[in-house]
């Protein structure tokens, strides 16, 4: 979803592959066909030890994606992950994505490739998968244009803030006694930021789901891949790539507990449409199936997605525009659509008329503040050494600008002559995580 080298011409971070075949409800590993080069991550996948299922016949990895080599069928089998591949801490006090990240370091680090049942995924995550474009990995300076772009009151807030160490404490335990299944280790910071950023970017909230977190992201028509909730356990199992971030925090135990993420069955991922030959299969991080998906695809949208993935995601885009003064749904703001035709659909209120006057107003001058700075910014950008960082941060720009550009030319947006008013006060985010140092210096 992203036009940098590091990602593919999607404006994708993660990478997958599937394909059909006539498959029974008991899958055996012996069914799936090998190829010569097939991904280390999906051939331990299909190995006797993990016993997963993937359909090489008909999928392979490519340019940071995957591919369909046949056409697949909707409903076709792509791949099915057992419970013993998946990677979470497993206790039931400590599932959150701190822990996650503490588990993977002491699998990489600790137990090594001769020791770690998830070594080729483990290899992949932390030695091939470009973790450091995740805006968290972002430098200070790449981190600085993307603030100066939202200002004050355009989304997303807070860019590339947090850290392993503000939202998980101290690198090493000081406890006598772990609370969690990994004993006491020591490890470099910098592998224990790096498991963060792979965490948050690779997640289902804490459970690290091997190949099927590396299909990239899309919406709409182009998300031709979910999981099938009838093949799981009766329904209770689902799957998803998808964080509710925007209504808390990563580890918000409000939202989270709310959801089942028990894991006691394989996840059957199928797909949702039929694919032609030579098409990419994605899923959606915010509009699937899966039940953490649920009202989320009006509140994380396209600026959430640049916030927790560093990307722009491709056609459709969508924005929630909080004013301050919001009528209607407080919570949601203003949300439109913009698809790659140039098109404004109007979510939240239904139609632009519905604007008030103070709502028109504020779209016009944060309009007016990004068409002033184009100049600077694009001189900014044009010097910033990092290709990714400013390809994005490009690119993000332009979508703010077209976006606010189509909502202020609706035909039926409230006609009057903006005002220099004041900009309101927003009331500043809450932090995502708890800040446990600050925390302990108080103590």
């Amino acid at each position: 979803m992203i036009v940098v080298s590091l990602l593919n011409d999607d404006s994708s971070i993660f990478v997958t592959a599937t394909g059909t075949d006539d498959v029974a409800d008991g899958i055996s590993t012996t069914t799936t066909k090998r190829t010569e080069e097939q991904h280390p991550v999906i051939e331990w996948l299909i190995s006797k030890e993990v016993g997963g299922y993937f359909n090489t016949d008909a999928i392979t990895v490519r340019d940071g994606g995957m591919y369909a080599t046949k056409d697949i069928n909707e409903g076709d089998l792509v791949m099915l992950i057992p419970p013993k591949a998946l990677i979470q801490n497993g206790e039931d006090d400590d599932e959150d994505e701190c822990s996650t990240a503490r588990r993977l370091v002491y699998e990489y680090d600790i137990l090594g490739k001769e020791k770690s049942f998830y070594w080729p995924y483990l290899q992949y995550v932390f030695e091939s998968f470009p973790h450091r474009t995740v805006p968290l990995g972002w430098s200070k300076e790449g981190k600085k244009i993307i603030r100066s772009i939202v200002g004050k009151n355009l989304p997303p807030s807070g860019f590339g803030k947090g850290s392993y160490r503000q939202a998980c404490g101290d690198y090493i335990d000081d406890e006598e006694e772990d609370s969690t299944t990994i004993p006491k280790f020591d490890a470099s910071p910098e592998l224990f930021e790096a498991a963060f950023r792979i965490v948050l970017s690779r997640g289902w909230h804490h459970v690290m789901v091997p190949v099927y977190d590396m299909v990239n992201h899309r919406n709409n028509a182009n998300a031709n891949t979910d999981a099938n909730n009838d093949a799981n356990t009766n329904g209770k199992i689902s799957i998803g790539h998808n964080i509710d971030r925007s209504a808390g925090g990563y580890n918000n135990k409000e939202t989270t507990q709310e959801l089942d993420l028990d894991v006691d069955g394989d996840f059957h991922i199928v797909a949702l449409r039929s694919i032609p030959a030579g098409h990419q299969l994605h899923n959606s991080y915010n509009q699937c199936h899966d039940a953490t998906c649920a009202e989320i695809d009006m509140s994380y949208v396209t600026p959430q997605i640049v916030l927790d993935y560093g990307f722009v995601e491709s056609y459709p885009r969508r924005f929630a525009f909080h004013t301050g003064k919001d009528t209607g749904n407080p919570y949601l703001g203003i949300v439109v659509e913009v698809t790659d035709d140039k098109k404004v659909s109007w979510l939240e209120p239904l139609s632009s008329r519905h604007l008030s006057a103070h709502q028109s107003n504020w779209l016009q001058i944060e309009l007016e503040r990004l068409v002033a700075m184009k100049t600077r910014l694009t001189e900014r950008i044009d010097t910033h050494p990092n290709e990714h960082e400013a390809a994005t941060a490009l690119e993000y720009y332009h979508a703010l600008e077209e976006v606010l550009q189509l909502m202020v030319k609706s035909p039926r947006m409230p006609r009057h002559v903006p005002q220099p008013v004041a900009q309101p006060k927003l009331q500043q985010p809450k932090p995502r995580w708890p800040d446990k140092k600050k925390e302990e210096k108080e103590l």
